[in-house]
Parts: C-alpha cells; sequence; structure tokens
C-alpha cells in the first residue's frame, strides 16, 4: 500500500511539472513576440523559472530511493517547491501577457 502512496504522489506531481513547463514554454512563445525591454525582463524571468523547475525535477527523480521517514520530508520539500514554482509561473504569465 505504501508503494503506491508513493507511485500515486509521483505522478501526481510529475503531471503538475508537466503542465507547469508547457506553460513555461508558452510564456517562452510570448516573449519571442514581445518588445525588446519586455523580452529581456521574459528572459530573466523565465531563467528563474527554469532553475526552480529543475530543483523540483530532481527532487521528483530521487524520490522512490528515499526511505519512509526521508520520503515524508522530501514530499514536504516537494510540495513548497512546486507551489512556489506555480505561482511564480502564475506571476510571469500575469506579468507579460
Amino acid at each position: 500500500m505504501k508503494f503506491k502512496k508513493k507511485e500515486a504522489y509521483q505522478e501526481k506531481v510529475e503531471a503538475e511539472l508537466e503542465e507547469l513547463e508547457a506553460r513555461i514554454n508558452l510564456l517562452i512563445a510570448k516573449a519571442k513576440n514581445a518588445g525588446t525591454d519586455t523580452r529581456i525582463k521574459a528572459k530573466n524571468q523565465i531563467s528563474l523559472l527554469k532553475e526552480k523547475y529543475e530543483k523540483v525535477n530532481q527532487e521528483i527523480s530521487g524520490l522512490q530511493s528515499k526511505s519512509k521517514d526521508a520520503w515524508k520530508e522530501v514530499t514536504k520539500g516537494i510540495d513548497e517547491a512546486l507551489d512556489d514554482l506555480k505561482v511564480s509561473v502564475d506571476e510571469a504569465i500575469e506579468q507579460f501577457s
């Protein structure tokens, strides 16, 4: 049962991460069509988003190998990092839309 919970959790956060990646890619496409100043600002914002994305992605990748106690702590960190990434993506899209 515990393995299924880990697996379900990992699938859930991977799906959320894929959605956020698609939204980041949309922002990249919009930035390409923007004016110079906006494009520069968007480029910096996108760079930060990609860093946050990679951090969450790396944490998810190592999830299955964690012990029970470590797994609980790691999922807490993943949830916080994923929430931060969501907020950042939402803010960036709002700013550059």
